[in-house]
């Protein structure tokens, strides 16, 4: 197993044993490490291995639950059905792939919310990082390590994905305590556009 990613996954792992800090929105419990059947079986369904560093995360880490947004889905099974698609990995990337212009090998790692994601694209060895914001594909400059070291670093990773002055911020008062809350909606994101997706999902089963 490659020693390139031992010190970022020491860090990961530090920071993902931390209920609070495991991932930026809705923490919740750390699953168990996936087993590298598990890890062998979604590299088949999808067609091409994982990027070792994201293999390590599964292996090493957690099966999901951890890093940016909502943190990194879990495997899942290719059982999974576009009804929990959002739940897990092979359940994202098989309703994704009801899209005719799905790239292949292009996961749903992280969800931001508001139709934000962040994909790695696993035909590529270091893992690049494709963001999403409704349907349409951004590529970045960012390596799967890249964007886990920033994550690790503390730095919001939101903010580093959207274009400067374009996303929009609004203050409402809570009526039931008073409090003041801030609305953040998706602007422009940063990279190179890719051609719109289109949206041709079925209800025929692949």
């Amino acid at each position: 197993m490659s020693r390139t990613h031992d010190a970022l996954l020491e860090r990961i792992r530090h920071r993902a044993a931390n209920e609070s800090l495991r991932a930026d929105n809705s923490p919740g419990r750390l699953p168990r490490v996936a087993s590298a059947d598990e890890v062998a079986r979604a590299e088949e369904y999808v067609g091409v291995p994982f990027p070792p560093l994201l293999r390590r995360l599964y292996l090493e880490v957690g099966n999901g639950g951890f890093g940016p947004g909502y943190g990194l889905l879990p495997i899942g099974t290719e059982d999974d059905t576009r009804k929990n698609a959002g739940e897990t990995l092979l359940g994202e990337y098989r309703a994704m792939m009801e899209l005719a212009s799905w790239p292949r090998g292009l996961l749903l790692a992280f969800d931001f919310g508001c139709a934000i994601w962040s994909c790695i694209d696993s035909t590529t060895e270091h893992g690049a990082i494709v963001n999403m914001a409704s349907l349409r594909l951004v590529d970045t400059d960012w390596s799967l390590a890249d964007w886990m070291c920033d994550w690790v670093d503390g730095k919001s990773l939101w903010d580093d994905m959207h274009q400067p002055g374009t996303e929009l911020v609004r203050e409402r008062i809570n009526p039931f305590t008073g409090q003041k809350v801030i609305f953040r909606s998706a602007g422009i994101l940063r990279g190179r556009l890719r051609a719109p997706l289109h949206a041709d999902f079925t209800d025929e089963p692949r």
